[in-house]
């Protein structure tokens, strides 16, 4: 499949060439790439990381892009990723708050586009419900392609 966000990915490299940060993108390694797919996560979103996953954090205004294997480490280990995953949001971008954006997994099929919310981490508790969760998220972006091209203009909404 053709990369997707050669677009976005212009952009970011050249912010990140701006602030003198180097940060490589390839393609992510097998392991993780089998780990994003035991998630219902559409076709769209894992053409990124197929051909752009980067190499360490990628900070833009106060959001942050992770390589997959601390994606994994977002959704399962730390909050509020690790509460709000378990009712179909995968964790995808920080904010330097400790916030989280999420691709709403719970509506699409693995061609749809996802949209993107935000997950507050004082506003998700362990005892949390599927509605719960859902009351306390908010809009980012309607899909993740409008996600990326927020982030790469630093343009996201982080708190």
């Amino acid at each position: 499949m053709k990369f997707l966000y050669e677009e976005q990915l212009k952009v970011i490299q050249k912010k990140l060439k701006a602030h003198n940060e180097e940060v490589g993108f390839r393609r992510a390694d097998d392991a993780d790439l089998f780990y994003l797919r035991s998630y219902p996560i559409p076709e769209s979103v894992l053409n990124f990381y197929e051909n752009a996953e980067p190499d360490d954090v990628v900070e833009i205004e106060d959001a942050r892009l992770w390589p997959v294997s601390c994606l994994r480490l977002e959704n399962e280990k730390m909050e509020p990723g690790n509460i709000v995953s378990p009712h179909g949001f995968f964790v995808i971008a920080t904010t330097i708050f400790g916030d989280c954006y999420c691709i709403d997994l719970n509506k699409v099929k693995k061609k749809q586009e996802p949209t993107v919310v935000l997950a507050c981490h004082d506003r998700q508790n362990d005892h949390a419900t599927f509605s719960s969760v859902l009351e306390n998220m908010k809009l980012v972006a309607k899909s993740f392609p409008e996600f990326l091209t927020l982030f790469s203009k630093g343009k996201l909404i982080a708190d």
